[in-house]
């Protein structure tokens, strides 16, 4: 559990990260499109948090981030509070996730940073998302990159089974600045302040990274997305999808289908493995 003292300093490398951020003048050219342009309108609270000259305001919101406008558009199933036919649904998908891998149900349980609800079972907490969060890790896990690049980190959620389960992975994400907030704040109260931020003189391992830093990339072992590429603009994904082909050989992708065609660039592959996981994966590999 993170002491005021520590909370205060992660607040503060956030807000100090987001200023860097927006002074970028890649910041203005790259803006949500798609589904997320009404993200600076449902976030305006978190954004003039942000800004301000005191942490309080920020604190309040992301200790509280699961049932508040900081979950917005993370989230594809209900919001807070969740009716008995959620929790059966969750239920559902932890029986199957437990077929799956024959693993104890405390491999979901959460961190409780953000005041997350979902189905407790026993003493574990189980996310709507924590099956197929899992899931994904999981399949990289099996992959067995050394570095993997993470296109929309959402609330950090895979990130945390990933980084949880396999440390010595060398982890980047990138992400809408007003987004990212979010899963800095998640993942620095879990998994640890060891992080990159934007704009931070740091060498660690990992780095949650504003969504224009990819421009500056060159290589890595793997890119991962998750129900985020169909939500863009049909032009902002072919950019992202020929970012991808230029800084790696592998893309796991775990979204509902969407029309873009990946040929000539990639070739699909459905690794036998993911016939036993959450959702549609996918591994496109490099021609």
């Amino acid at each position: 559990m993170e002491t005021l003292k520590d909370e205060t300093e992660i607040i503060e490398r956030i807000q100090c990260a987001y200023r860097k951020t927006i002074e970028h003048p890649l910041y203005r050219s790259w803006l949500a499109s798609g589904e997320w342009s009404e993200i600076y309108n449902e976030r305006q609270q978190y954004i003039c948090a942000l800004l301000a000259p005191s942490t309080q305001q920020l604190r309040s919101l992301l200790r509280n981030f699961f049932r508040n406008e900081g979950l917005q558009g993370l989230w594809c199933y209900r919001y807070y509070p969740l009716k008995a036919i959620d929790k059966l649904k969750i239920l559902h998908d932890v029986i199957q996730w437990t077929f799956r891998h024959r693993r104890s149900v405390a491999e979901l349980d959460v961190a409780r940073v953000g005041n997350p609800f979902g189905l407790l079972v026993g003493r574990t907490l189980v996310l709507a998302t924590a099956p197929r969060h899992y899931d994904v890790a999981y399949t990289i896990g099996r992959l067995g990159p050394k570095t993997v690049f993470e296109i929309g980190s959402g609330f950090g959620g895979m990130a945390y089974f990933l980084l949880r389960n396999f440390p010595s992975i060398q982890y980047t994400a990138f992400d809408l600045p007003e987004v990212l907030v979010v899963a800095q704040y998640y993942l620095l109260n879990s998994i640890g302040p060891e992080f990159n931020l934007y704009g931070e003189d740091g060498h660690f391992d990992y780095s949650l990274l504003p969504h224009f830093c990819i421009k500056d990339i060159k290589r890595c072992d793997l890119v991962v997305n998750t129900n985020s590429l169909p939500e863009m603009a049909s032009a902002t994904r072919a950019d992202y999808l020929w970012e991808i082909a230029r800084i790696s050989d592998q893309f796991l992708s775990s979204n509902r289908p969407f029309d873009t065609d990946f040929s000539p660039v990639w070739k699909r592959k459905v690794p036998w493995w993911s016939e036993r996981t959450y959702g549609s994966q996918m591994i496109l590999f490099r021609t």
